[in-house]
């Protein structure tokens, strides 16, 4: 389960965000200095955002019939495991709003250590 759930979040996408986050923090470096805790959290409340971002959209166009077996695949074909049966899609759901709870609690720190 651990598995199909990982295949769900898409792990190769979220380079992308650390990316994001990673140029950002360059970026704020030129005006001042880094505070890298924040970095850290920012760094990882991005990537579980989008992690489960990854996974919604997965139980979405499960529901929405996008994702069908005749549907012949797109990016990540191996990702498609609400079709193969791997996951029931009520934790597929539960997994997706976790993630966001937890890139929510993150958030939340990072505005508490702002103020």
């Amino acid at each position: 389960m651990l598995r199909a759930l990982l295949i769900s979040i898409k792990l190769q996408s979220l380079l992308i965000s650390a990316i994001s986050v990673g140029v950002g923090t360059a970026l704020a470096s030129l005006s001042g200095p880094v505070n890298w805790g924040t970095f850290a959290l920012a760094l990882i409340g991005v990537v579980l955002l989008h992690g489960g971002t990854n996974v919604v959209n997965d139980y979405f166009d499960y529901r929405q019939n996008v994702d069908t077996t005749e549907v012949p695949g797109s990016y990540g074909t191996e990702g498609r495991v609400l079709i193969q049966g791997r996951l029931q899609s009520s934790h597929v759901l539960q997994a997706g709003l976790f993630l966001y709870a937890l890139s929510l609690l993150i958030a939340a720190i990072i505005l508490e250590r702002a103020v």
